[in-house]
């Protein structure tokens, strides 16, 4: 049992004027979001396989003990998958129906003071985040371009099942969810943008994308509920598809828990991020510009929890040098 009881401490740590545009591409063997899943599950699968076995073994010495779980880890689900989030009284009048729960399990257990503990994990980093701002044209003979919302079409894909939608509707938002009733550890990626034209004297090549962000994320129950999500901006060849930059993984949510419930909706304001890329002389050539959002869920035992990520387009811009 003593490894059991210290994955519930580990998680306690762990959130116009455009040229032609193609329709969005999902592919369900895109090899980014595939090395990411594989790298996922590889990093959560020790965690998971351990979870499940706290839980089964928790579950059971419950029973024995005559203490009844079910209505605990019901209400904790609720709370981390309601639609709105649940009022603070109402989270907090469940909590203290289930006081003597907690503490029934706390002494089972031999852990007091353990609920206290494994109320919630992971870190919120949105100061990290960069404040919205423009780009700023460069040198004499660099050219601005703006493409502003909607963009015209988008995609969204789950991995590791690789369900892929494509549609062609113009949007202004978009957003990216991720829950425990999907699988147990895995992501979804939504993306949108638009396209670009660079003349055959262009060598410098900077591009950014500027969007309101808002992050909803709830995890309960017992064993791992960690739901978390990121923002990416690419750059790649419209033909080719080849990546010509991607800008830095900027998260924007990231919570977990071990036991009951945590809940957090953050609206993150305006942000803006980009990349650059020097491009070879040659003809003239066709970018693609996207914005891709991914929520990410990790699940095991007796839990519920999801992830969102949401995204109110402004505008992308793109300045080309020669």
């Amino acid at each position: 049992m003593k490894r059991f009881f210290s994955i519930l401490f580990t998680l306690a740590a762990l959130a116009s004027g455009r040229p032609a545009q193609a329709q969005p591409q999902a592919s369900a063997d895109d090899p980014y979001d595939v090395a990411l899943h594989e790298q996922h599950l590889k990093a959560a699968e020790p965690q998971m396989k351990a979870a499940e076995a706290f839980t089964a073994g928790l579950m059971k010495r419950a029973a024995e003990q005559k203490l009844d779980l079910a209505s605990y880890v019901k209400d904790a689900q609720y709370l981390a998958n309601v639609d709105s989030p649940a009022a603070p009284e109402e989270a907090a009048k469940l909590e203290s129906v289930h006081r003597d729960t907690l503490a029934g399990v706390e002494s089972m257990l031999g852990l007091p003071g353990l609920f206290g503990l494994l109320g919630g994990g992971g870190t919120q980093p949105s100061d990290a985040l960069p404040p919205a701002s423009p780009v700023a044209v460069g040198g004499c003979g660099c050219e601005s371009v703006v493409l502003n919302a909607p963009f015209p079409g988008y995609s969204r894909v789950n991995y590791p099942l690789g369900a892929a939608v494509v549609s062609p509707t113009p949007i202004w938002e978009l957003s990216a969810e991720f829950g425990s009733g999907v699988i147990g550890a895995g992501h979804q990626v939504a993306s949108t943008g638009d396209s670009f034209s660079a003349s055959a004297g262009v060598r410098s090549v900077r591009a950014s994308a500027t969007m309101n962000l808002f992050t909803d994320v709830g995890v309960g129950g017992l064993g791992v509920a960690h739901g978390w999500s990121d923002v990416q901006f690419v750059v790649r060849d419209a033909t080719t598809r080849a990546e010509m930059c991607r800008s830095a993984r900027l998260e924007t949510a990231n919570l977990a828990a071990g036991a009951w419930y945590r809940r957090e909706t953050r609206d993150l304001g305006d942000r803006t991020i980009g990349c650059s890329f020097v491009r070879a002389p040659g003809a003239a050539a066709t970018y693609s510009a996207a914005i891709e959002l991914r929520a990410y869920g990790t699940y095991a035992g007796l839990v519920g929890g999801h992830s969102l990520l949401r995204a109110k387009f402004g505008h992308i811009d793109v300045v080309l040098c020669p």
